[in-house]
C-alpha cells in the first residue's frame, strides 16, 4: 500500500506532493522531496562550507526546517524556494562560525597579551610564571587540562579536539573556556 502511494507520487510536481504533505501529514511525500533534492542541497553545502561531513549534517538540519516551513507557508515554486532556504541556511552558518572564531582570538589575544608580558619580564620572572601556569594547568580537570593544552600546545580545532577526544564539539568550547577563566583567575590570585 505505502509502495504503491510512493510510486504514484513520485510523477506529481514538487507543489503537489507539497500539498499531498500538508493535507495528509504523511511523511512518504516528504521522503520523495528528500530523494528529489538531497543530492542538490548536499552540493549547496559543499560548495558554500567547504566540508563533507559538515555539509551531510547541514542538509539535515535544512530538511528540518524545510519540514517545519512547509506546512506554514504556500510555496509557488519549491525549487528556488529550497535552493534560496538552503543558501541562506549556509550563510547564516559560516556566519555564525565566523563571529565564533573571531569570538575565540579575542579571547587568544588576551591571553597572548598575558604571555608578552611574561616574555618582557626579566628571566627569572618569567620561569617563575610558567611554573605557576603549568601548575595551575595541572589542578585543572583531566577534560580542560587535555582540550587546553590540544588547542594552545597542539594548536588544533575544536573540530579535531572532539575526534580526538570523544568529547562533543560544545563539550570542547565548555572545557576551554572554563579553562581559561580558571587559569586567568588563578593567575590573578
Amino acid at each position: 500500500m505505502i509502495f504503491g502511494k510512493k510510486h504514484k507520487a513520485k510523477n506529481l510536481s514538487d507543489e503537489e506532493i507539497l500539498q499531498k504533505f500538508k493535507d495528509s501529514g504523511d511523511n512518504i511525500f516528504m521522503e520523495i522531496i528528500y530523494e528529489r533534492y538531497y543530492h542538490l542541497i548536499y552540493g549547496l553545502c559543499v560548495k558554500y562550507l567547504k566540508d563533507r561531513c559538515e555539509s551531510q549534517d547541514s542538509v539535515i538540519h535544512i530538511f528540518e526546517k524545510i519540514l517545519i516551513e512547509v506546512k506554514k507557508i504556500e510555496i509557488l515554486n519549491f525549487n528556488s524556494w529550497v535552493y534560496t532556504v538552503s543558501r541562506n541556511y549556509c550563510l547564516m552558518k559560516i556566519r555564525t562560525e565566523k563571529r565564533q572564531r573571531d569570538r575565540e582570538q579575542i579571547f587568544c589575544d588576551e591571553n597572548f597579551e598575558l604571555e608578552i608580558s611574561i616574555e618582557n619580564d626579566v628571566e627569572e620572572h618569567k620561569k617563575e610564571n610558567v611554573k605557576k601556569l603549568e601548575q595551575i594547568i595541572a589542578e585543572l580537570n583531566i577534560e580542560q587540562q587535555e582540550c587546553i593544552k590540544m588547542f594552545y600546545l597542539e594548536e588544533m580545532t575544536y573540530n579535531q579536539i572532539s575526534v580526538k577526544t570523544g568529547f562533543s564539539k560544545n563539550s570542547v568550547k565548555s572545557y576551554i573556556q572554563n579553562g581559561k577563566r580558571n587559569i586567568i583567575n588563578q593567575f590573578k590570585k
